[in-house]
């Protein structure tokens, strides 16, 4: 966390003295200690029975520093990541660790001021202005329940949602001032999210497809994004769990390898942009992923059109009413359908198009799993849609930056040519 902190500041202020840099990594060190503490004296963690097990599989490798603590089915559900993070827990006695899902949650939430407020900023909108609505985004975010209840909740979707933010809004960002670098930071959000999740590289190819075949990113980083996300499900998929669980799931469309396939998929893509008849293709790869997805659940609603409805209606029924979101989604999703009137550029391809073919990538996990999605908040239809919380939020204030950057460039070119 040190390193990661240390390197996103050097990475997002070049050529700012050493001093401020160590200093403002100091500032960030004593907020994460003050976020820490009040977290392990207040208690605010919240389980559920999918809690449990995660804290399970985190005590069996404490306790045998291995995957051989876990069975099968553990590893390809609970994966890596919070297992291991949890595993800390035992130090404190605790058996999980209080702080950690609230200095997460703080991390989105400072990481979604950031990333708006340098999208706000390449306008001519007033400081108070873009303070103001910086200040509505949080606002917006920290009134809706499932938000603030996943702060304090042990499972992997505030976690997945904050390196998918960071992976997606630093790619943006790195295009909008062509400031490559930041795509290093990109590259480690993206590689954390294959060992969070059983479906979480479907989720993450989504994201990153619009990524790797942008124009404006050159080749060489293209590869470091590509490779990264590669590496990490590589390593997890093809090495470490092999090895521990049954051979019924080894086989190529299985839960392991299909991973390394589409892996090694990522990186042919990469590939494929340098021969100049394939460019074309390959631009539009976003939309042949959102359109493959669609296929996908038209042909298995048309085999079990039960689990789609059930599925569907449930899906609906809890971003409206039964899921525990408030208005957040009965007003977001108008202002997405306003906002794709007007967002241009890198925030079409990397945050509209891809959010918009998520809740398709949801209904095919229903047929994935072969089991419909119920009402009610615990549902896990529901609970992955706090995945993309952060990402809609930043989408609407770059519809707003571009609205006014349009109107800014309208005035200019209706303004006398002395004034111009």
């Amino acid at each position: 966390a040190v390193a990661g902190t240390g390197g996103w500041l050097v990475a997002c202020r070049p050529g700012v003295p050493w001093v401020r840099v160590a200093f403002e990594a100091g500032v960030v060190a004593l907020a994460a200690a003050a976020i820490g503490t009040v977290a392990q004296i207040v208690h605010l963690a919240r389980v559920t029975p999918d809690s449990l097990t995660y804290l399970v599989a985190a005590g069996g490798l404490d306790r045998v520093g291995g995957l051989a603590a876990l069975d099968p089915s553990s590893i390809l559900k609970r994966l890596l990541v919070i297992p291991s993070l949890e595993a800390l827990g035992s130090l404190s006695g605790l058996g999980y660790v209080a702080s950690l899902m609230p200095l997460f949650g703080a991390s989105a939430l400072a990481l979604t001021w950031r990333l708006a407020d340098a999208a706000l900023r390449t306008t001519a909108l007033p400081r108070s202005w873009r303070t103001w609505l910086v200040v509505a985004a949080g606002a917006f975010l920290l009134t809706t329940n499932r938000v603030v209840f996943n702060t304090a909740y042990i499972h992997t979707h505030l976690v997945f949602a904050t390196f998918l933010l960071l992976g997606v809004g630093m790619s943006w960002l790195a295009v909008q001032a062509r400031r490559w670098e930041l795509l290093v930071p990109a590259a480690l959000g993206f590689a954390a999210l294959p060992m969070l999740r059983a479906e979480a590289f479907i989720v993450a190819a989504i994201f990153l497809v619009p990524i790797l075949t942008e124009a404006r990113v050159p080749r060489r980083w293209r590869w470091v994004v590509a490779a990264a996300t590669a590496a990490t499900t590589v390593g997890w998929f093809g090495v470490a769990v092999p090895p521990h669980v049954e051979a019924g799931d080894l086989e190529i469309t299985g839960p392991v390898y299909s991973n390394v396939l589409g892996a090694a998929v990522l990186l042919v893509l990469v590939a494929a942009t340098y021969p100049a008849r394939l460019r074309r293709l390959v631009r539009s790869a976003p939309l042949l992923v959102i359109a493959g997805l669609a296929a996908f659940v038209t042909l298995a609603a048309l085999r079990d059109p039960d689990l789609f409805m059930s599925s569907a209606a449930a899906m609906v029924g809890n971003l409206v009413v039964h899921g525990g979101w408030g208005t957040f989604w009965v007003i977001s999703v108008p202002l997405l359908i306003l906002a794709s009137t007007i967002v241009a550029g890198p925030a079409r391809r990397f945050f509209l198009l891809p959010i918009a073919g998520y809740p398709m990538a949801i209904l095919a996990f229903a047929f994935l799993r072969e089991g419909a999605y119920r009402q009610g908040t615990g549902d896990s239809g529901n609970r992955m849609m706090m995945h993309i919380v952060f990402l809609v939020v930043l989408t609407l204030i770059a519809a707003v930056a571009d609205a006014a950057t349009g109107e800014q460039d309208h005035e200019l070119a209706a303004a006398p040519a002395s004034r111009r």
